[in-house]
């Protein structure tokens, strides 16, 4: 859920239609939650559409990403703007080509001067080997002109799917770094990935985290700027076999470190060993109820 300006709600999603493909979602809620529209786009579709990210226009409509199934093995990213009641305004697809095979928008985030930030993966044919994921900024205007791009770290697997302000006027990108290991059953080992980006798209610093003695199966999910110059992740890990999966709160410092130390300042691509426990109850203090 996103809050409106004036105090309202809106959030995007997913729904299968009767015909078995699914569409977007898109709600939106007054401040007494009163519902203002609930739409699907598009309302008949001929491939399956996924919303993953959005955000409020200074218009009050809101920006919508996501990707949409160009068939079984391919996809296109895609983002459109809805005005302040649920109308589409405009629609852009970013179409796969060339050696891309699926590419995929995330969420977005104002840069601050009128454009907006959008993160997520482009992945490549063919998709084996140590590297065929990126991943992947772009910038766009209001009116859904994309002005540039930029991709960072092939990965056996790649992809931010979250990006916030930090306090510095930078940016904070979650998501994973799956890194191609034969030696392991699975093939790969997956790390959670954070990383610090310049509103111009620089790639500030980029690490990787796991579980101590995990299962390679960690990941984040969102990502949060804390008042005292630290970053709060969550996303979920799992035990030590496939079968237990836990959720996943971490806290670190400016440099995306559990704690300062040798190299914390530097990137690095072995990935950095958190000291988590199994079964490592979170208590919330004050409680708020």
């Amino acid at each position: 859920l996103i809050q409106t300006s004036n105090g309202g709600i809106f959030s995007d999603g997913g729904s299968f239609t009767p015909t078995g493909i699914r569409s977007i979602i898109l709600f939106k809620c007054d401040s007494n939650l009163n519902q203002m529209y609930f739409k699907l786009y598009p309302p008949n579709p001929s491939g399956h559409h996924f919303g993953l990210g959005c955000v409020e226009t200074p218009d009050k409509g809101i920006i919508v990403v996501g990707n949409r199934h160009v068939n079984i093995y391919d996809d296109n990213a895609i983002v459109f703007k809805v005005d302040t009641a649920g109308n589409v305004v405009w629609w852009k697809e970013w179409q796969h080509n060339g050696d891309t095979t699926n590419v995929y928008f995330q969420d977005i985030v104002p840069k601050g001067d009128g454009t907006y930030l959008l993160v997520g993966n482009r992945r490549f044919d063919p998709q084996i080997g140590p590297a065929h994921e990126t991943f992947w900024l772009v910038n766009m205007d209001e009116n859904g002109k994309f002005l540039w791009w930029k991709e960072y770290k092939p990965e056996f697997y790649a992809g931010w799917s979250r990006i916030v302000p930090s306090l510095d006027g930078n940016f904070y990108a979650c998501g994973v770094a799956t890194v191609y290991d034969p030696d392991l059953p699975t093939g790969f080992a997956q790390n959670a990935a954070i990383s610090k980006i310049s509103p111009e798209g620089y790639l500030l610093w980029h690490k990787k985290h796991h579980v101590a003695s995990g299962e390679n199966y960690d990941i984040f999910f969102n990502v949060l700027a804390t008042s005292d110059g630290g970053i709060l992740c969550n996303g979920t890990t799992y035990e030590n076999d496939s079968t237990r999966q836990n959720a996943w709160i971490v806290k670190l410092d400016g440099n995306g470190c559990i704690a300062p130390g040798p190299g914390c300042s530097t990137d690095s691509d072995e990935p950095i060993e958190l000291p988590v426990g199994r079964n490592s109850w979170v208590s919330i203090s004050p409680n708020p109820t």
